[in-house]
């Protein structure tokens, strides 16, 4: 009896506030595929199972049936979040093929989209198993996010017009760093 196994899925880099997507396949070559599921995804992450467009939880007839309009027509985002099973940025003939391979219990399709914030750098385990009717097998990716060093933002007060040749006082109080850096302060006068 074959075990599910996972196409290769590599380890993921993703830069805070960057959009990350990736798919993940699981297969078994008996036949008798049950489930693709993930463990603890990190805030703001999800996780869709692909291939369900009717959305009643079982991959049918009536999912190709519901797939085939999109060949010819614009889909919606989740219609594309769903249908593109491959992962290849459209819905095409090989969605097709790819969702008749679900609907034959010999592969499942997952999409992961997360965008981490600017406190999320780090790296990230994300477990996913498949599951047959005799075994589960654990397939864990690591995502790491990379911090971004955001622009502090100046605040030196309010406007002033003075005479030339006065002494102007300003206060960079209001002065933040998003990421929490201390900062320098250096003015230069303008006109």
């Amino acid at each position: 009896a074959a075990t599910p196994a996972f196409h290769a899925v590599a380890d993921q880099t993703v830069a805070e506030g960057q959009p990350l997507s990736f798919i993940v396949i699981a297969s078994d070559a008996d036949a008798d595929l049950q489930a693709l599921a993930v463990g603890t995804l990190p805030l703001g992450a999800s996780f869709t199972l692909l291939g369900d467009l009717t959305g009643d939880g079982q991959w049918t007839q009536a999912d190709i049936d519901a797939l085939i309009p999109l060949l010819f027509r614009t889909p919606t985002e989740q219609e594309w979040i769903i249908g593109d099973l491959d992962g290849d940025g459209r819905i095409a003939a090989n969605d097709l093929t790819a969702l008749s391979l679900v609907i034959a219990n010999t592969r499942r399709y997952g999409r992961l989209q997360w965008t981490p914030d600017f406190t999320q750098a780090g790296r990230y385990p994300i477990t996913f198993t498949a599951t047959d009717c005799q075994t589960s097998v654990p397939r864990t990716v690591t995502v790491t996010v990379t911090p971004v060093n955001r622009a502090p933002i100046a605040n030196a007060g309010p406007d002033q017009t003075q005479v030339a040749g006065t002494l102007v006082t300003v206060n960079g109080s209001g002065c933040t760093d998003p990421d929490g850096d201390l900062l320098t302060y250096r003015w230069t006068q303008v006109g």
